[in-house]
């Protein structure tokens, strides 16, 4: 008899295994996740978009994700917003945006979070949606200073009216 070590359960050799191949797999399941959430919401399908941006954070926002994938990771939160506002869930939406812009800020010149500061408008929008008219006001004003005139675009119009509404 050749002794060649304990013996390895195959549940355990499954497990190593896909622990191995899995480094650039769950990049690219994310960016599926991502793809088809996106899909759904140019779709009008919002609880559908809503539950994939949310699956996307449980999976992939666990463990600190701003340190795995950056300040990119906050669309995700952004567009989980969008949805939530779409659903008329004012509070849930207006901590997706507070997310997007607090923990996942680009730095220096990179813009790899594009909506770091237009989830201050969004967080404005969904405050208003809340009927809080002074925090609405606040972020639509921080939003004012903050954002990039040359990048972020905006319905200016709509913005000015719901400024008016809230200091109404």
């Amino acid at each position: 008899m050749i002794f060649r070590g304990p013996a390895i359960p195959p549940i355990v050799r499954a497990c190593a295994v896909s622990l191995v191949l899995s480094g650039g797999a769950f990049s690219q399941r994310l960016e599926t996740l991502v793809e088809r959430s996106k899909s759904a919401m140019e779709a009008n399908r919002w609880e559908q978009a809503l539950d994939l941006n949310a699956r996307a954070i449980e999976r992939f926002g666990r463990k600190n994700p701003f340190l795995t994938y950056g300040a990119q990771f906050g669309t995700i939160y952004y567009r989980k917003g969008v949805c939530e506002m779409k659903l008329k869930r004012w509070q849930a939406a207006m901590e997706s945006f507070e997310i997007c812009y607090r923990d996942f800020r680009n730095a220096g010149t990179k813009r790899d979070n594009p909506f770091q500061n237009l989830a201050l408008l969004k967080w404005g929008e969904a405050a208003m949606g809340a009927e809080a008219w002074e925090l609405a006001a606040c972020k639509f004003a921080k939003f004012t200073d903050e954002r990039d005139k040359q990048r972020d675009k905006f319905p200016q119009g709509a913005f000015y009216i719901n400024l008016a509404v809230c200091q109404y």
